[in-house]
């Protein structure tokens, strides 16, 4: 595949199935009930939204790419990049 077809494969339209969609509603589900048992109301909301747009984007990377392994590195520079910004707002 040369760099004109990935580009265009990576800016054209967006794939998405119902089953990702619900995925993704379960992904940010789980997250959010997960953060409502520890944290606050606020943190919990954060995470459910986030990590439903998570769910979202880590669907299109599986559909686009054919990989799961894409999908969790998607996971994992969320994760990486979460921490890191957490660490600089003095959090942990």
């Amino acid at each position: 595949m040369d760099a004109s077809s990935s580009w265009r494969a990576y800016v054209g339209p967006v794939q998405v199935s119902p089953g990702m969609v619900a995925g993704a509603l379960l992904f940010g589900l789980l997250h959010f009930a997960g953060f409502a048992r520890v944290g606050s109301p606020w943190a919990a909301a954060a995470a459910g939204i986030s990590s439903t747009i998570l769910g979202l984007l880590a669907g299109e990377a599986y559909l686009t790419t054919g990989s799961l392994w894409c999908a969790v590195e998607v996971h994992a520079l969320f994760n990486v990049v979460g921490l890191a910004v957490g660490l600089a707002l003095g959090g942990a």
